[in-house]
Parts: C-alpha cells; structure tokens; sequence
C-alpha cells in the first residue's frame, strides 16, 4: 500500500505469507539449497509486477508490520546484542542487516537448529526461513535500503479507519442539525 496525506495511491495484495510458502517449499525437516532458490524464484515473479507498478507511485518510508517483520527486527536486535525486552515497534531494519540475518537463518537447516538462534520465538522457527526470503524479496524487487517496524497492522488499521468514519458521520450529523 503506498498512502500520501492519509489518501492511497496504490494498494495490492498477494497469497505469499510465511504459513503459504512453508507448505509449498519447505516441507521437509531439512532446508535445502535448491528449496531456497525456487521460493526466491517464485517470490521474484510475484513481486516483480508490484514492483514495475511502484515505479509510478514514488515512496519515501517504508513500514514493515505483523510476525515476520517484528521477529526479524528481534533476532537482529539479539545479534546486536539487545536483550529480548527490547521493543521492535519503530526500529528501522537495514538491508544488510537483514541479509547477515537471512544467511544466519539459512545456515540453521533444521527446525530444531533454529529454535536455538537467539532471538527467534521457538513457535516461528518453522516457517521463518519463508517469513525471511519474503522479506529479503520484497528488499530485492523495491531496492529497498530500510524497513521501518510497526507493532501495529491491519487490525488497528480497520479499528483506526472506523473510528475515523464515525468521527466524521458525527460530524456531518451535527452540522446537518444545526
């Protein structure tokens, strides 16, 4: 989605979460390369539209929300050394941080081997490696440099956008009264 002045210039949408992609590529207890490389593939022709339609709708931030952004932003804060009570809401995450996070993912073949990485919520460590690649594509396809995290998504999204119709049905009632 990209916004400019609460108005939206462009909106998509794809069946490409973590969950998703887990099923299709990484079925087995082991991670392998070839599994790596067609998820990437795949992950490039889907984004790859969004991304030509992104070059006439010009962004200056980017805002990354819900599980993977927010476990990303906590296993690169524990890489920093930062413990875990450290709040992941407005951190900016740095495309080479991200990619030092990828290959460290990527090194942990097994569901087990990654529930030990620090950092990582153990009931993620199963379709985090799909989680990371999108993100690491979206990175790719839009040459992003930073991804701002936001603990908020599209739950308060809809709960914001009705109190603000509300607000403003209010409004026009009591003008409507006067």
């Amino acid at each position: 989605l990209v916004g400019r002045e609460g108005a939206v210039q462009y909106v998509n949408s794809l069946k490409i979460g973590a969950v998703r992609l887990t099923r299709r590529f990484f079925r087995g207890s082991v991670v392998k390369s070839r599994s790596v490389e067609e998820c990437r593939a795949f992950l490039a022709g889907a984004l790859d539209p969004i991304a030509r339609a992104m070059k006439r709708h010009p962004f200056d931030t980017v805002v990354g929300a819900s599980g993977t952004i927010l476990s990303a932003a906590t296993m690169i804060l524990a890489a920093q050394g930062v413990t875990q009570d450290s709040d992941p809401n407005a951190m900016t995450i740095r495309r080479q941080d991200l990619d030092a996070l990828v290959d460290t993912v990527l090194t942990a073949r097994t569901v087990e081997e990654r529930r030990e990485l620090p950092g990582i919520d153990p009931a993620r460590a199963d379709i985090v490696v799909a989680g990371l690649l999108i993100l690491e594509q979206i990175f790719e396809r839009l040459r992003l440099k930073e991804m701002v995290t936001s603990v908020y998504a599209l739950r308060e999204g809809i709960l914001l956008d009705t109190v603000q119709k509300l607000a403003g049905e209010e409004r026009l009632v009591a003008h409507l009264t006067d």
